[in-house]
């Protein structure tokens, strides 16, 4: 492989083709060829230096390091390389030429000028000549205007030649081609060579050159440089090393002299040597001493001094000041210059041995501070040195004193600083006056010492008895003062205000906030908040345990920890196994289930069994009815589509237990009410309970149920409904709620349930939602202990994933026209409506039907739905595949389109909202049996209380934004029992409502996780705004 080959492989197409293209265009030049040492690259190895225009006409300095096969190593200046540390455009240009201009001539000789290469004649890397520079500093002074110029000789071993007039030329040669200084010496970059101070300061010319020749027409002159403060420093730095110049580092108060003395009633300040220097550089004063430059390097802000000393003394180089100001002049100046004091000024001058600052603090107003010092010179107040000019270099006692209030917001005035901020004033009192102390003589006033500056701590105890006992105090509170200071914990103030001007610090309160929780959970009086003391039920203790265990600095007493424990020890050995003989075939999670609700029975409380759906609620339930050896019967209260399913699993599962249908006419319902007895189970409606409210008055047992059951108890959620005010009248000991989706839209209907499993327990719904809306994550915490909820991949690993799969259907033509149409004739009816939601549901439902079908509610449409096409192919593919369908609708108009258009190809099981209850369980039975290719079925009648496991694949032909509804549909199959795994599709038409309501939906699925699952996000809620948001 030849050395371009090469080089191409190494650095790329792209690198290579660019580089190639510089060397042809003629931009790389200026080539320097050296030999190197053997001992690091082997023999016959040479190293090639060039410069390389840019695409921005910088020059870069590029090397490569090259064998007569490749390139070894290489450099240059540009970002890229030094970046990247790859080879750049720049070092193929030099590798180009060192291939070209090298290897491929068999000796070393002058080539073109325009390439701008001056090859050696002598061997590489031998020069013969060593030649030395001359600078000639000096002071020039033009009529009045002092400069500093620079006179330059080359000096060879035969004479010296004047460079300075040739200076632009030279450095155009220097390095490259040979240069003429007259007849008796020619320049030559073979022989010739500068090394030390000498070739930096050429080669510094060199680059200001090549600066300069981009920036404007014409010649390099040393003024040029001399002009530039920035090219200034690095020449002069330059000059120092060569020991051409004189340099010291120093300050302006060591080269200053300033006299002060009288004049008349005035005094005046004479700037002696301040015109013997002129500004060189960024840091850098010139001074003329006998014509010979000294040049001084001080500091920046010295250089601003000597500025504004230069702008105020331009005319003349005296200030007159009066009198008056002459102690703050004086002790201003004696930092800058040398003072030389008249002998008059000089009585007048006082300097101290020792200065000493004392800091005073005092109240200001009700809470504010007031701070302020008094100087003391040897011990003497400075008010008291009236007329003396007190000169000294200590003043930084003052400063320290300002730079510590800097920190604290504060008002200056009348000499002192006001500080009323309470965040600055707490800080200042725990921070600031620690940090003056070390430096301070401090004095305080009675007051101020008065005051009490403290953080907030406090102390929680419990005490069971017959009752719950909570005490509590707050350091530093008077009783009088603890709802104020509890007000502001809540406002989540940083400071509160005690009545005597003192603070208390309450800052992080997370802490304080456990004992505001206990305050608003137990809905504490004022009473009882400034007595320090809230009394409840003592089985009250099991809802607070979970906030008392927020507070740090709690001590409970042994009877509450005992009851805790109650509530943790939920299994025992003699009951599972007791449990276990009468159901075995209870799962593992199913029989802990038993046994919680067997503790919640003990100690008296409700609760709510949550899990997910076909996880066996109902079997978990009768086997603890049926474990139950009570006095009073209990009550099973289902939706209608459920209550034969309920009698059909006691048959099943508890044939022992006698059950009562409370589902016929009235007088069989009252007969089945007045003729329970105790241990039996009475099965009936929501429905039917709430017209028979009148008849559980003729009950044989004065305290109610033993138990009442609520299963989908979502069906009480509604806080203000009549089903749910009628439930929450029946009387009985222990209430549970069944339900796989206690949330369904809001926080509320938690409360609901919860309402009904412990009335009271979570106070006025009005405060719960206040109280929890935007803290899910303390609700968790307190409703934990009485949710028992387990999911499908928590408890039943065998049971087989659902696929979910989302198939997005583009509208036909005419479809989308008619969709398009009516969104925009539907948007200018719903602004005009203004807030009426009836009317904007009624559109929203409108556009859903399009999207299904125009048919839905135009009767003469006769053209296409995407949407059928699409649930065509899929029910092809399902088929042919051997898989099982259940296909869902909330329209049953549309099922009904679905049904005559498939009757012809598929076997089709139909139900809904007409289908009978009695038929419904027969229509279930045949297909789990296998009868049917697709089960068509209304999402609001079948979506929950049926057991499908007879299919594989769930279509979802409209999309709902509830998601527990969707969820409840697809667990139809998605159960226990289904061994296969089941493929979810929702059919979405693209660009329409679909695709909101399916965001929607993504939300929801977000609420019922926020306090069950304890993801924290917000909870939505569907207002106006939202629902217009889906047009």
């Amino acid at each position: 492989m030849d050395f371009l080959k090469r080089l191409e492989n190494e650095v790329g197409y792209t690198i290579y083709s660019r580089g190639k293209d510089y060397y042809n265009r003629g931009k790389a030049g200026n080539f320097k060829l050296y030999g190197v040492e053997e001992e690091y690259y082997g023999e016959g190895v040479r190293n090639l230096e060039g410069s390389v225009k840019g695409s921005n006409y910088l020059n870069y300095k590029t090397e490569v390091i090259f064998s007569k096969d490749e390139v070894l190593d290489f450099n240059c200046s540009c970002m890229y390389f030094r970046e990247n540390i790859k080879p750049c455009k720049h070092i193929v240009a030099v590798a180009m030429a060192a291939y070209n201009l090298v290897l491929k001539k068999e000796s070393i000789e002058r080539v073109k000028a325009d390439i701008h290469l001056d090859f050696l004649k002598n061997p590489i890397g031998e020069k013969k000549n060593l030649i030395f520079l001359k600078i000639i500093p000096k002071i020039e002074n033009i009529r009045g205007y002092i400069d500093f110029k620079l006179d330059i000789e080359i000096v060879t071993k035969d004479k010296n030649y004047k460079l300075t007039n040739k200076l632009s030329k030279f450095l155009k040669a220097y390095g490259l081609t040979s240069f003429d200084f007259g007849k008796s010496y020619q320049y030559n970059p073979a022989t010739d060579y500068f090394q030390g101070w000498e070739k930096k300061f050429l080669d510094f010319l060199k680059e200001y050159e090549g600066i300069l020749e981009k920036s404007y027409y014409g010649e390099l002159n040393i003024s040029t440089i001399l002009s530039n403060k920035f090219s200034f420093d690095r020449l002069l730095d330059i000059l120092v090393e060569g020991d051409q110049v004189v340099l010291k580092n120093g300050s302006l108060k060591e080269i200053l002299e300033i006299d002060v003395k009288n004049s008349g009633s005035d005094i005046e300040l004479a700037f002696k040597n301040i015109s013997n220097f002129i500004q060189r550089g960024e840091r850098t004063l010139l001074h003329l001493d006998n014509g010979t430059p000294i040049f001084y390097r001080v500091s920046s802000e010295d250089i601003e001094i000597y500025k504004k000393i230069r702008q105020k003394t331009s005319r003349s180089e005296t200030m007159v000041i009066s009198e008056s100001n002459l102690p703050v002049v004086i002790n201003s100046i004696q930092k800058m210059a040398k003072l030389e004091l008249s002998e008059d000024i000089k009585k007048k001058v006082y300097t101290p041995n020792k200065i000493e600052d004392k800091i005073y603090i005092d109240s200001y107003n009700t809470y504010g501070l007031k701070v302020y010092t008094k100087r003391f010179y040897d011990g003497i107040y400075e008010g008291d040195l009236d007329g003396t000019i007190i000169l000294s270099n200590q003043l930084e006692g003052y400063s320290l004193y300002k730079d510590v209030l800097k920190d604290y917001q504060n008002n200056f005035e009348n000499g002192a600083y006001h500080i009323t901020n309470v965040e600055s004033i707490y800080r200042f009192v725990v921070e600031g006056i620690p940090e003056l102390e070390r430096y301070y003589e401090m004095y305080y006033s009675e007051e101020f010492k008065n005051k009490s500056y403290t953080t907030a701590s406090y102390h929680v105890e419990t005490k069971v008895t017959d009752i719950l006992d909570i005490s509590f105090n707050i350091d530093g509170i008077d009783k009088d003062e603890v709802v104020r200071f509890l007000t502001a914990v809540r406002e989540k103030k940083k400071y509160y205000l005690l009545k005597n001007g003192g603070i208390i610090d309450i800052g992080d309160t997370s802490e304080l906030d456990g004992l505001n929780d206990l305050l608003d959970i137990s809905e504490a009086s004022k009473k009882e908040i400034e007595a320090g003391v809230i009394s409840r039920a003592k089985n009250y203790s099991y809802f607070l345990s979970s906030t008392l265990k927020r507070i740090k600095n709690l001590v409970l007493d042994e009877n509450f920890k005992e009851m805790e424990n109650n509530l943790k020890s939920i299994t025992s050995k003699d009951e599972e196994a007791s449990i276990k003989k009468r159901f075995p075939m209870l799962r593992d999670y199913q029989l802990y289930g038993v046994q919680w609700l067997n503790t919640l029975k003990k100690l008296g409380l409700g609760g709510i069994l949550a899990d997910d759906m076909g996880l066996g609620k109902t079997l978990q339930t009768i086997a603890y009815l049926s474990m139950e050896k009570r006095e009073l019967p209990s009550i099973v209260i289902a939706p209608k589509s459920l209550v034969y399913n309920w009698k059909s699993e006691f048959e099943r599962f508890a044939p022992s237990v006698i059950v009562k249908m409370c589902v016929g006419v009235k007088w069989e319902r009252e007969e089945a009410i007045k003729s329970l007895k105790s241990g039996e189970v009475l099965i009936t409606t929501y429905g039917v309970l709430k017209n028979d409210l009148d008849l559980y008055g003729m009950m044989p047992f004065e305290k109610g149920f033993a138990n009442i059951i609520i299963d989908e108890a979502q069906n009480i959620k509604n806080i203000l409904g009549k089903t749910s005010n009628a439930i929450k009248e029946v009387k009985g000991e222990t209430k549970i709620a069944l339900t796989g989706t206690p949330i369904e839209n809001n926080i509320l209907e938690l409360w609901s349930i919860f309402d009904f499993a412990f009335p009271g327990y979570l106070g006025k719904h009005t405060t719960f939602k206040k109280r929890y809306l935007d803290n899910l994550k303390s609700l968790k915490s307190v409703v934990g202990p009485f949710i028992l909820r387990r999911t499908k991949s928590e408890v039943l690993q065998e049971l087989p994933d659902k696929i979910e799969q989302d198939v997005v259907v583009e509208l036909g033509e005419k479809q989308r026209k008619l969709y398009l149409g009516y969104l925009e004739k539907y948007k200018r009816e719903v602004e005009a409506v203004g807030s009426d939601a009836i009317k904007i549901l009624s559109c929203l439902t409108r556009l859903r039907q399009l999207c299904n079908h125009p048919k839905l509610f135009i009767e003469d449409y006769k053209g296409e739905s995407a949407k059928l096409d699409a649930l065509l192919e899929l029910l092809q593919e399902a088929k042919s595949g051997g898989h099982r369908v259940l296909l869902f609708s909330q329209f049953t108009e549309m099922l009904g389109i679905i049904k005559n258009h498939l009757k012809d190809e598929f076997n089709i099981l139909y139900l809904d909202g007409k289908t009978k209850v009695e038929e419904r369980l027969n229509l279930v039975e045949r297909f789990n049996s296998g009868e049917g290719d697709i089960f068509v079925i209304s999402l609001k009648a079948g979506g929950s209380g049926l057991n499908l496991t007879g299919a594989d694949t769930v279509i979802h032909f409209d999309p709902w934004w509830n998601p527990s509804v969707e969820n409840q549909a697809t667990d139809r199959a998605h159960r226990m029992g289904q061994k296969n795994v089941v493929n979810v599709f929702r059919l979405i038409t693209k660009g329409t409502i679909e695709e909101k309501i399916n965001l929607i939906k993504d939300e929801k699925s977000k609420v019922i996780s926020e306090v069950l699952d304890g993801e924290k996000r917000e909870l939505l809620k569907m207002n106006r705004d939202e629902l217009l948001k889906l047009f």
